[in-house]
């Protein structure tokens, strides 16, 4: 059934056995190897993970006392400004020891005003570094990360005993977070399956770590698969539903960064969309079927705003051509020519391509270079076999 939806290629590819590539974790063969005992174990893992949602009525009175006392500490200066929560606490996959994604907006700076302003977060940074190491009382091993893509403050907050990141950058990993909530929450099923590779594969194996996944990347890595096999809409369905309308009260049209963020609200997408009878396990063992040939992978770009893979032979061509079949016909800023070369840059090669929903030039995957793409790979295959046997 999953197959045949999109006539997608899914044989298993023939390894070398010079490459020496990983096996599974002998967990993994354990849990996977059995259906009773890997959904025993998910669904323990999946309660826990439930615990620590950002609704829960223990997180929300931790996380306001949290936001409180950074408002108690910044107000004087920033007035008009707004802490937003991102992560794995936002998108609901946060687990008792997960860390607290932190996004303050300094007024009007939502959009993107600070996105390409490295020089202006560091200083945000570095002014957040000392007045929280003013407040000894209620944080603790704060440093300033200055040198990382996005500069951040980490610290510790006392009274809640979180472990927290805090950014300055725009508010587009808030809304590509809330984004992620809302494919989690089209059905129960969904979210399990996710929690699944995530929580319990991914970190079982290494696949999850810092020189392969993130656990953003891994997220959508799952949701493309389940939009493939039409489990959950691609974004473009989510948009066509938005209220798009930028004067209506209450509308989902949304700008960050000159990238279109809009979609509709959970309940309009559950009115037009229904996730079809497909059981966990169905649904698991059709992940790891579907990234399970390397040939097939290194070849495509995948891409969730659209639901759809683009050879990358294509994908250049496309792009100059139709820019509106991968969604950069409403970017204001620069010019089709630049846009067509950087996305050239950054999704040609044999790795690994995952298009983010939003910002269309970033690779989720860039690093996941030809060798790491066949451990993933070979991975998937190893644990298909074991599901199947």
């Amino acid at each position: 059934m999953l197959q045949s939806k999109r006539k997608i290629i899914v044989s298993t590819t023939i390894l070398n056995k010079v490459d020496k590539l990983p096996g599974l974790h002998l967990t993994t063969k354990h849990e996977f190897g059995n259906k009773e005992v890997l959904l025993k174990c998910n669904d323990t893992q999946f309660v826990e993970i439930i615990k620590q949602d950002m609704y829960n009525i223990d997180m929300v009175d931790r996380l306001l006392l949290l936001i409180n006392s950074i408002y108690g500490c910044t107000d004087f200066h920033f007035k008009g400004s707004k802490t937003y929560l991102f992560g794995s606490r936002m998108s609901g996959l946060a687990l008792q020891n997960s860390d607290v994604d932190l996004y303050f907006s300094i007024a009007g700076t939502f959009g993107g005003t600070l996105s390409y302003d490295h020089n202006g977060q560091i200083k945000l940074v570095r002014y957040f570094g000392k007045m929280l190491r003013s407040k000894k009382n209620e944080y603790r091993n704060i440093q300033q990360i200055t040198r990382a893509q996005v500069p951040i403050v980490k610290f510790v907050h006392v009274p809640t005993g979180l472990n927290c990141d805090l950014s300055f950058k725009s508010g587009i990993s808030t809304h590509n977070n809330k984004l992620v909530r809302l494919y989690l929450s089209l059905n129960e099923r969904v979210h399990w399956v996710v929690c699944a590779i995530v929580k319990r594969w991914a970190l079982q194996n290494d696949v999850k770590s810092h020189s392969m996944f993130t656990t953003f990347a891994l997220t959508w890595l799952v949701i493309f698969y389940l939009m493939a096999v039409e489990v959950v809409p691609p974004l473009i369905l989510l948009r066509e539903h938005a209220d798009s309308s930028k004067s209506t009260f209450g509308s989902d049209f949304m700008f960050i960064e000159d990238w279109d963020c809009t979609f509709c609200t959970l309940e309009k997408a559950k009115q037009f969309w229904k996730v079809p009878m497909i059981s966990c396990w169905d649904l698991l063992f059709g992940f790891f079927k579907f990234y399970s040939n390397f040939e097939y992978l290194k070849k495509f770009v995948f891409c969730p705003a659209i639901g759809k893979i683009i050879s990358k032979d294509n994908f250049y061509k496309i792009a100059i051509l139709r820019p509106d079949i991968i969604g950069l016909k409403k970017k204001k800023k620069g010019n089709l020519t630049d846009w067509c070369a950087t996305l050239n840059n950054n999704f040609q090669g044999e790795g690994l391509a995952l298009q983010d929903p939003f910002d269309l030039f970033n690779n989720l995957t860039k690093c996941i270079e030809l060798r790491k793409l066949k451990t993933f790979s070979h991975l998937c295959n190893k644990t298909m076999e074991f599901m199947n046997n």
